[in-house]
């Protein structure tokens, strides 16, 4: 999916191939995130790229008819241009048939509300989602759980993206 072309930029959407996990490790490392689901069949990666140089990256987890969206990132220079919204929008297309998706995050709760997603109290997820490796040990319990409802989704153009927290991730310490 191509998203922006100008003079210097042509910025486009792709799922992650195997030799995109090198770059999307090293993505996840910079900003502090968890790379444990890099190479993991039950994790699907959709990385957006400049010029062949990935600048961007978000995972879905699918569980049962539910996803968990993790391990959103954006380079530091690609922050603030509506990278991040657009993969999590595009992901949220791509799994359509979804109930709903969750994340849990401790810097990103503007970001992801503004993409339509919701603060939910952890003893309401269900047990698909409730007994992840994400919500049991991976996420603190101080991270909140948030929800956005797939089949009634809105893609909110939201231009405010990685502005509204900094480093652009979800919590995956």
């Amino acid at each position: 999916m191509l998203l922006v072309t100008r003079d210097s930029v042509n910025l486009t959407m792709r799922d992650a191939a195997p030799t995109d996990a090198p770059a999307i490790r090293a993505l996840l490392q910079s900003n502090a995130l968890s790379d444990d689901a890099v190479s993991s069949q039950q994790v699907s990666h959709m990385v957006a790229q400049n010029r062949g140089e990935i600048i961007g990256v978000a995972a879905l987890e699918r569980h049962g008819p539910f996803g968990l969206l993790r391990s959103v990132a954006v380079t530091p220079s690609w922050r603030h241009q509506g990278v991040a919204s657009a993969l999590v929008n595009e992901i949220a297309r791509k799994f359509g048939d979804l109930c709903a998706l969750y994340l849990f995050t401790d810097t990103a709760e503007r970001l992801f509300a503004s993409l339509g997603f919701e603060v939910v109290p952890r003893d309401t997820l269900p047990a698909d989602i409730a007994n992840t490796s994400q919500a049991l040990v991976t996420c603190p319990a101080t991270a909140l759980a948030m929800r956005r409802e797939v089949a009634s989704q809105q893609q909110p153009d939201a231009r405010e993206d990685d502005r509204q927290m900094p480093g652009a991730t979800t919590s995956m310490r």
